[in-house]
């Protein structure tokens, strides 16, 4: 599909997750949204010179069927997020949706290791299980 999109200097819109900048769970869950991050970034850098545009969406935690009910439940954010995305002429290149991507988890991320380490575990405390 790339040289189609080439071709037709189209765009890409890869939907990761705020987790891909900041591990918060364990498992395989923001390792893979980490590579999603990794490679959009890197494809945007080859697709530059043809005209196509990378756009990364990094929801938040949203409510939904598989989720606890205390999430953010505006889904709509997201699918906004990823209209913009493919519809403006200048689109950005990330979307941060949900106040708690842009407020908390996003600004985060670029604090200290050892700070963003002591949040998330007095946030999430979980004892690590022994056998």
């Amino acid at each position: 599909m790339l040289p189609l999109i080439r071709r037709a200097c189209g765009r890409v819109v890869n939907v990761a997750s705020i987790a891909g900048r900041l591990t918060i769970c364990g498992g395989g869950y923001c390792m893979s949204k980490y590579g999603v991050e990794s490679f959009s970034d890197s494809l945007r850098r080859e697709m530059k010179p043809f005209g196509v545009k990378v756009c990364i969406v990094e929801p938040g935690f949203f409510s939904t069927q598989v989720t606890d009910a205390k999430l953010i439940t505006k889904l709509s954010l997201v699918s906004d997020a990823i209209e913009h995305a493919l519809t403006a002429v200048h689109p950005k290149t990330r979307y941060s949706a949900g106040w708690d991507a842009k407020l908390f988890y996003l600004p985060l991320s670029y604090l200290p290791t050892v700070i963003t380490d002591f949040l998330i575990c007095v946030i999430n405390p979980k004892p690590a299980r022994t056998a």
